[in-house]
């Protein structure tokens, strides 16, 4: 879909006075999906110290932990329809800021 018709929906809901319900069911989910990264990224730092200390014994606990919440991050993606553009995935993987982008779109918009 292109993002000038999402920009057009979500103004209609607005006027309609539901937008507010949307927005804030949308912050709830990306604030689970933060949520479940911040637990994820806790499990992998245990993991690696258990890796590095020699602790085999808590491994196992550990690996289906992080599987656990992969999983739970993998439902809770599917109620999730946030769009990111490839362009901005590019410069990320590129190592570059993806404001820059932000600042070329805004530069091009004053142009014309």
């Amino acid at each position: 879909m292109d993002p000038v018709q999402n920009t057009g929906e979500a103004e209609n809901v607005e006027s309609n006075g539901t937008a507010s319900v949307c927005d804030d069911d949308s912050k709830e989910k990306l604030d689970q999906v933060i949520n479940y990264i911040h637990k994820t990224l806790v499990i992998l730092h245990q993991l690696h110290l258990s890796l590095a200390s020699s602790q085999l014994l808590h491994l196992l606990p550990r690996l289906n932990s992080l599987v656990s919440e992969l999983n739970s991050m993998c439902k809770l993606s599917e109620k999730c329809n946030i769009q990111t553009p490839t362009k901005v995935l590019s410069l990320i993987d590129d190592g570059k800021n993806p404001d820059e982008l932000a600042r070329l779109m805004i530069f091009k918009v004053r142009i014309f």
